[in-house]
């Protein structure tokens, strides 16, 4: 990765001098020393956009005149024996995880104005639409915890994926953060985004901050590999559907490389799902009392959505990966099958639409504004075609029976509010499909009668579509709230 960037600054020399004078900065730099210059996400976004604009023309992204500036200091640094990122070296307190291993830092917005830090802000608000937060020492201490738990579990993986995690950003739940756990972008490699409502859990950070860094390892291996193929617009269009987001906007279709990616983490966290209910269950055996809750991922879901991206890149995108990709995505499927050594069938996913089923009820029996009535309607419809799907296979008629009172029980109760008789319709409906998959995965067909899977699919797909709009933000003018609201004084 570090040649390529040095390649880059090769070919733009001749057009922008301050790239030429840092390419002979960088030079002779050894390895441990390049790491955090060239880790920096700053100083490779301004390498990666000039080149853009001296060879295609690229009009986005960081202005020339700030690659410039940016180029000039840091060559300044290194010749002053300044081995830092230029992004670090500006700023006055560089918190750090605590990890020998670990040289990256925790953002704080303490820092010098300089080149570095206005070329970070611009991307960062170019790319979330709002800017980091400057953690307090809860939030650092938790920050911490989970980077030396993530350690304890894993000792080798934890340290090569947060070798290429450079800086850590505490966000707010603001622009396109909002609704984010944590975040990371290939346009913006060398720092991950984690939620800080969050990070005071130092297990929520053990899974959220090994995802992002080991998106960050992915990245690095892309800038130098042949990870995918050049582009073909012949293949455009060509998408994986994850049945465990939200259908809204098709923000659940993936591309190839999203797809990729997502693969890559999935395949990590079922090995960290598992270590983390082993070491859960050894402090069971050394105290029966409760052990707190853990919020990481299950082995059993991570595996699960490692098989169906692994399987669908194969039948769907095969073409679009490079030599490296294929063979990445062989020796991935290699390790998921020594964790999941008797997988089910390659084309089951209902388990995996349940998952988002089971989620969105969550998510609107919390909302205040989900209008009672239409989410009623809703759980009515679903109740309606489940009880089709009970009949056209067949299930015993005490099943259908029980289903039938237990809805009519939840739909007539005088006592429940309307998301409450909400949430115990939908769970009514969860177990009764999850019953039809004999193998807790997938719905054998009966003679005569349409796909009951695609069935579930597609009445998964309208109810996820439809609490989007149920779950909208009302946006209200100031007019038409000063008109409806209560007159005060």
């Amino acid at each position: 990765m570090h040649v390529v960037f040095m390649r880059r600054l090769t070919r733009i020399a001749g057009t922008v001098p301050e790239a030429g004078r840092l390419l002979d900065a960088l030079d002779g730099l050894d390895a441990m020393t390049l790491r955090p210059v060239m880790g920096d996400t700053a100083l490779r976004c301004a390498i990666q956009h000039a080149t853009w604009r001296v060879e295609r023309g690229w009009q986005g992204g960081l202005g020339p005149d700030l690659c410039a500036d940016l180029f000039r200091e840091t060559t300044a640094l290194l010749e002053q024996g300044c081995t830092r990122a230029p992004l670090e070296f500006g700023a006055a307190r560089p918190d750090r995880l605590g990890l020998e291993h670990h040289s990256g830092w925790i953002w704080n917005n303490e820092h010098a104005d300089d080149p570095a830090l206005r070329a970070f802000q611009d991307l960062v608000k170019q790319n979330y639409d709002a800017f980091l937060c400057s953690p307090n020492k809860e939030e650092i201490e938790g920050l911490r915890q989970g980077a030396q738990l993530l350690t304890e579990l894993m000792p080798r993986l934890s340290r090569s994926a947060l070798s290429h995690t450079h800086v850590v950003g505490i966000c707010p739940q603001e622009g396109r953060w909002k609704g984010s756990a944590s975040s990371s972008q290939f346009r913006l490699t060398g720092t991950i985004f984690l939620d800080r409502a969050s990070v005071s859990d130092p297990w929520w950070v053990v899974e959220h901050m090994f995802h992002e860094a080991l998106h960050q390892k992915l990245y690095d291996f892309r800038h130098g590999h042949t990870l995918f193929e050049p582009y073909d617009p012949s293949r455009e269009g060509r998408t994986i559907q994850s049945p465990w987001n939200s259908f809204a906007g098709d923000s659940n279709r993936w591309d190839a490389f999203r797809a990729f990616a997502a693969f890559h983490v999935y395949v990590h966290l079922a090995l960290l799902g598992a270590l983390v209910e082993q070491r859960h269950s050894e402090l069971r055996d050394e105290d029966p009392g409760p052990a707190g809750p853990i919020r990481v991922i299950s082995s059993r879901k991570a595996i699960d959505r490692a098989r169906y991206l692994g399987d669908a890149l194969r039948s769907i995108c095969w073409d679009q990966l490079g030599a490296a990709g294929k063979r990445f995505h062989q020796w991935l499927t290699d390790v998921l099958d020594v964790l999941d050594p008797a997988p089910g069938r390659a084309d089951a996913y209902v388990h995996l639409l349940l998952d988002l089923y089971r989620n969105e009820t969550s998510r609107v029996s919390g909302s205040v504004d989900a209008d009672s009535a239409e989410i009623l309607a809703l759980a009515t419809e679903e109740a309606e075609a489940t009880r089709s799907l009970l009949h056209d296979l067949a299930a015993s008629e005490e099943e259908v029976r029980q289903f039938n009172a237990t809805v009519s029980h939840h739909l007539g109760s005088g006592t429940a509010t309307a998301h409450e008789r909400f949430r115990e319709i939908r769970s009514c409906v969860s177990a009764a499909i999850q019953s039809l998959c004999r193998d807790g995965h997938h719905i054998e067909a009966a003679p005569g009668h349409p796909d009951p899977n695609e069935t579930v699919w597609r009445m998964i797909q309208r109810s996820s579509e439809r609490i989007n709009v149920l779950l909208a933000p009302r946006k209200e003018t100031l007019e038409t709230v000063l008109t409806h609201s209560p007159r005060i004084g």
